[in-house]
């Protein structure tokens, strides 16, 4: 072992905590006194760069006046590190009241905020050094006890043998911003008389997520065991405590998580019926159920090595800090080995490594660094000349597949149509050279518009559209009279099926398995029964004057109609469903049912949802996917786009769309593009966030084709990370892009405009800047000024959706602005939406004048705080601006807001005036204050 550094002239050090920070590097708190002889305790940290093996001087961390800081824990929410302490009054010898005391840092512990208080709820409470954790879903646990006695009114107790000791966790859902306790934890088996320094009940939890999903906690009790609890709903309610097969009397053990090949757990413990040594540590790979044999890491006879604290480290080892009992005092040691020593026959001299280290930390990031750290926005990863469609293989392999064309045409020199892979083994970094997997028979006309599928079995299947010559996928040779695309009742877009065998190394020949004039092709999927599911659409015959009959004479659904082809034998023969779906239109132009992409749901049916005009997704169900239900309208608003659908490891679904109205443009856009994540299979959805922005978006639209960001096309791997690209991309090439789905699940967002406005958008509009605060160095803040012409002045921001959640923002107006619109609305539409109001969930609007009808007053030249807080299940939002409150009804039924627009209202013509906005942040944790009640 070694022993940490110590504050100068200091002798006692004790209840140490270790975490890995998100940088790799490795943060030890501890409590200790200010100077030998004080009695006042105060909490220090020590850092280390090199795997725990050197150490920094202690600094100086929480320092509370007049009471003493110790017990600490430490929560490592990516980049965020929260270090808490309980806190009594010093020279109170009794046990009797306690507060938590934190300080957090924004930056892995470079830079430290001010102390600030953690309501417990509770009259005394501790934490000892049992780390928090962060569950896969971002929830943060931070086990606590608190004392049932002094709850019920009891003096103040002298001795812990007195003490009725009960567990919880807190929960966060913000990131540590705000805590909520679970349910509690008791105990009834009695200590034994005896036993009068020991506890009863259950204190110090030690808390760990299992690969099963469940969260295992271990209690310190007055018993001969540790005691164990589960909780299987993310810490908010857990299983009756019961012995565990770990021996133990009245100490503290500790967990982590234990990965690489043998993925488990880790815990450190007194293996002692009486003492507080021998420390031990064993591995379990069954989520807590057994566990390996254990192995001292500490044993000095009569001296206590306690109080156990473990992390992972960056290069792949364990680290243990615990507390060693001296001769006048007490330090910190460390003790670092391989986790595979654990699964070793027991040996006599363990393999510690207390000044030494054998992986360089410049290595790129570890296992233990990426499953800690904090999700990661979608960022494009990789761009092409042409369109990809990615497949991330069996083995983790990313493949990129295009179809390309070579030659002048299809006569009077055929052109070369093949289609080819590229490989990246980095995660798009870099590719492989092009790899021609089969070339396609040119002599039967322009192949295009195709979509992949990796089946149950490996192989590869590809569905192609064949134009067969008549110039809807490459231009017909000109002729005579002849136009180079046939009209579209002429047209053909056939299927054509292409698959792999031997292990994608050898490719049948490419045949047509449906004749028509299809779509473009959106999705294919293998059902758990092997059946294979092509969604197509295609044109019909059908115009205003040949409507139809019954109710299809009322009404127009456009040219094309929507069905399925689907295989029973790995697309060796295919049929076509006998169902026929049709949506209605908007106007006599507009195409119907096309783009259809399908999932399976858990329950056994197939989804689908349907592209059309109707500003939503039209959707359909059917039992095992050869017949179908009639297309209704959906909850799920969108452009007329098509969407993306997929099933995350986890088991969710992610949804990739454009959920955008109100633009000529595609019945609303696709300036944006969005995903969202559900839990319930698609009752219910989580994020609404915009993931690719149009980057063109500031500039005018390209005066023909397609444009902006659209036609998503997602993969997903074993660990879940989800790559896509898109058909539609304004500007060259298409590019692949990388989104991590936890992304989706923070309820958070804060914009103090220090990126400018990337997280904005302002196309369509003027008088909108980014400018210097006036009175905060090196602050920025957005500015609206009234253009005083046609222009409208009006911001859009983007946060995740909330049924319930709270808005806050700090603005200030000058002398005779117009006055400020608020509008919440579930959707995206363009800044210069003249009918955003309709369409919005709650207006409001602020004026400097107290005339302006409607408007709230604020006062000119002031900086104002203004705070929405909304419950869509009371369709109601307060409005609070300086302490005033006012309750508006909600205009529309919604899930939740998920957008801000922000304007000047013009007075007279056009807006006027400045307008200062310092900051904006919306958040829609679960245990946000409700919205109004009444009143």
């Amino acid at each position: 072992s070694m022993s940490l550094p110590a504050p100068a002239d200091v002798s006692v050090c004790a209840y140490p905590s270790v975490a890995l920070l998100s940088d790799g590097g490795l943060l030890c708190v501890y409590s200790a006194a200010l100077s030998r002889g004080a009695t006042k305790l105060a909490l220090y940290a020590t850092y280390s760069r090199d795997h725990g093996a050197s150490w920094s001087e202690p600094a100086l961390l929480l320092n509370t006046p007049g009471r003493n800081d110790y017990d600490s824990s430490i929560v490592v929410i990516g980049d965020r590190v929260i270090v808490s302490a309980t806190t009594t009054a010093v020279g109170d010898e009794t046990i009797s009241s306690s507060k938590t005391m934190a300080v957090r840092s924004e930056d892995s512990g470079n830079n430290w905020s001010d102390a600030y208080e953690i309501p417990m709820g509770r009259k005394y409470t501790s934490g000892k050094t049992n780390n928090g954790i962060v569950l896969r879903d971002g929830t943060a646990l931070l086990g606590f006890t608190w004392e049932k006695n002094l709850e019920q009114g009891s003096p103040p107790l002298s001795s812990e043998g007195e003490m009725e000791e009960v567990n919880a966790v807190l929960m966060s859902f913000d990131e540590g911003r705000t805590w909520t306790a679970s349910e509690s934890i008791e105990l009834a088996e009695r200590r034994s008389p005896e036993a009068k320094g020991a506890i009863n009940g259950v204190c110090e939890p030690a808390l760990a997520e299992c690969g099963d999903g469940s969260i295992l906690m271990l209690c310190r009790t007055g018993l001969s065991k540790l005691y164990s609890c589960r909780s299987h709903d993310s810490g908010r309610t857990w299983t009756a405590p019961q012995p565990s097969t770990l021996t133990s009397h009245n100490a503290p053990a500790a967990l982590c998580s234990l990965t690489g090949e043998r993925a488990g757990l880790i815990a450190v413990w007194n293996n002692s019926l009486e003492h507080r040594w021998p420390l031990c540590v064993a591995a379990s790979t069954d989520n807590g159920s057994t566990w390996t044999a254990l192995r001292e890491i500490a044993n000095i006879e009569g001296s206590e090595s306690s109080y156990p604290c473990c992390t992972p480290t960056a290069d792949g080892k364990i680290l243990v800090v615990y507390q060693q009992a001296l001769a006048g005092g007490r330090e910190i040691r460390g003790v670092r080995f391989d986790p595979s020593w654990l699964f070793e026959q027991p040996a006599s001299n363990p393999p510690f490594a207390a000044a030494a280290h054998d992986a360089d930390p410049s290595n790129g990031t570890s296992r233990v660094e990426k499953a800690i750290s904090p999700p990661r926005p979608p960022k494009k990863v990789s761009h092409f000349d042409e369109m990809p469609k990615p497949v991330i293989l069996p083995d983790g392999t990313w493949a990129a597949y295009f179809l390309d064309h070579e030659g002048p045409g299809l006569a009077p020199t055929p052109a070369t149509q093949d289609v080819y892979v590229k490989y990246s083994e980095d995660h798009g970094g870099t590719w492989s050279d092009k790899e021609s997997l089969f070339d396609l028979p040119t002599d039967q006309g322009g192949f295009g518009y195709f979509v992949p599928l990796l089946d149950n079995r490996g192989e590869m299947h590809f569905f192609i559209l064949c134009d067969v010559g008549t110039g809807a996928v490459r231009p017909r040779p000109a002729k005579s009279g002849e136009a180079s695309v046939a009209p579209l009742l002429s047209q053909r877009l056939d299927v054509w099926h292409v698959k792999s065998t031997a292990g994608r190394t050898k490719w049948t020949e490419p045949r047509s398995i449906w004749e028509g004039r299809a779509g473009d092709l959106q999705s294919v999927t293998q059902l758990k029964n092997g059946r294979i599911i092509l969604t197509v659409c295609y044109v019909v015959d059908r115009s205003w004057a040949h409507r139809g009959q019954g109710p299809n004479a009322f009404t127009f659904t456009g040219q094309f109609d929507t069905t399925v082809l689907y295989s029973d034998d790995e697309g060796s023969t295919w049929r076509t469903s006998s169902s026929v779906l049709r949506t209605p239109t908007p106007d006599l132009a507009s195409y119907g049912a096309v783009e259809p992409v399908v999932l399976e749901l858990h329950d056994g049916r197939v989804w689908m949802l349907l592209r059309t005009q109707q500003g939503r997704f039209y959707e359909s169900f059917s039992n095992g996917g050869a017949e179908w239900s009639p297309a209704k309208p959906s909850d799920l608003k969108s452009s007329d786009s098509p969407a993306g659908l997929t099933r995350l490891p986890d088991g969710r679904i992610l949804l990739l769309w454009n959920n955008c109205q109100r633009h000529p443009y595609a019945q609303g856009s696709r300036h944006v593009l969005h995903a969202s994540i559900s839990g319930d299979e698609g009752k219910t959805w989580n994020g609404y966030r915009e993931i690719v922005r149009d980057p063109h978006r500031d500039s005018p639209p390209p005066p023909s084709g397609d444009h902006g960001v659209s036609y998503p096309f997602a993969a997903v791997g074993e660990d879940g990370e989800v790559i896509f690209s898109l058909w539609v991309e304004t500007g060259e090439g298409r590019s692949l892009w990388a989104l991590d789905p936890k992304w989706l699940d923070e309820r958070h967002l804060h914009s103090d405009f220090s990126q400018g406005l990337e997280q904005w958008s302002t196309f369509g509009a003027r008088g909108i800047s980014i400018d210097s605060h006036p009175d905060k160095n090196d602050a920025r803040l957005l500015t609206l000024v009234g253009s005083e012409d046609e222009w409208p002045t009006s911001a859009v921001w983007n946060f995740p959706l909330g049924f319930t959640g709270v808005l806050r923002a700090r603005i200030c107006l000058d002398e005779g602005a117009s006055p400020l619109v608020f509008q919440l609305t579930d959707h995206f539409s363009p800044p210069f939406d003249e009918q955003g109001g309709f369409f919005s969930l709650f207006n409001f609007m602020l004026s400097t004048d107290g005339e302006t009808p409607g408007a709230v007053q604020v006062t000119p030249g002031q900086w104002t705080d203004v705070v929405l807080r909304w419950n869509c299940g009371q369709r109601s939002c307060s409005l609070t601006v300086n302490g005033v409150t006012q309750n508006f009804a909600q205009q529309h039924v919604s899930p939740g807001p998920s957008y801000l627009r922000l304007s000047l209202a013009g007075e007279g013509i056009y807006p006027v005036g400045r307008v200062f906005v310092e900051q904006v942040e919306a958040d829609v944790s679960p245990d946000v204050p409700a919205g109004p009640t009444g009143g």
